[in-house]
């Protein structure tokens, strides 16, 4: 059912998408209209946000993990890269073993669950600031970290993250489910989702997943 609905609602949100792009670029050339291409923007950025979250929920319910091929860290980074977009891509440097390596990853799964990660930390770094992902494989385990250097999560507030609709933006800035996605897949793989955070420094969420079948067990 969520990659059913993920597929219907992605042809409606593209055009919705495209309709505002166009018509906030007609406004704003009208000074007078600034406030409605501000409108459109903001729609913009929020189709962009329903998209992100159904890409997670289809990528959930999609390919079983045993059925999927292994993820290339060259693609897991060129397809991360692709989805920011030219003016967000330049602020994430990864840090590999190497860049042709594989784990046996689900790729669908891995990528949008570290999009959703590199998203979080870019909406909570200042403008300019980048962003660090670290992948490696250590005993029998795949430990992908995304690091930001934004505000922090304040200690009161940091065992609710991953609840579902839970979130530190501001109104109109996300719906509380990237992360809760994220930790049910990391979970589903019999992994764990780890985030620490410092006020002042920023914030570091850790996946920790096991690789092969006899290192985890999978959460029906």
């Amino acid at each position: 059912m969520a990659a059913g609905a993920a597929h219907e609602l992605g042809s409606p949100l593209g055009t919705i998408a495209i309709a505002a792009h166009d018509a906030k670029l007609a406004l704003d050339r009208i000074p007078a209209a600034r406030e409605v291409a501000d409108d459109l923007a903001l729609i913009a950025l929020e189709v962009d946000r329903c998209q992100e979250i159904l890409g997670l929920m289809a990528a959930r319910a999609g390919q079983s993990a045993e059925d999927a091929p292994p993820l290339w860290l060259s693609d897991l980074i060129r397809d991360v890269r692709a989805q920011l977009g030219d003016e967000r891509s330049p602020r994430v440097e990864f840090r590999v073993g190497r860049p042709d390596q594989e784990l046996c990853l689900p790729p669908g799964q891995t990528t949008q669950s570290v999009l959703a990660l590199v998203r979080n930390g870019l909406d909570a770094s200042p403008a300019g600031a980048p962003i660090l992902v670290e992948v490696q494989e250590l005993a029998g385990q795949a430990i992908i970290s995304v690091a930001d250097r934004g505000a922090g999560i304040p200690a009161s507030l940091l065992p609710r993250v991953g609840e579902p609709f839970f979130t530190t933006k501001q109104p109109g800035r996300g719906l509380g489910l990237g992360v809760f996605l994220v930790r049910a897949f990391v979970e589903s793989r019999g992994g764990e989702l780890d985030i620490e955070s410092t006020l002042g420094k920023g914030t570091r969420a850790r996946m920790r997943i096991p690789l092969s079948r006899d290192e985890r067990e999978v959460t029906p």
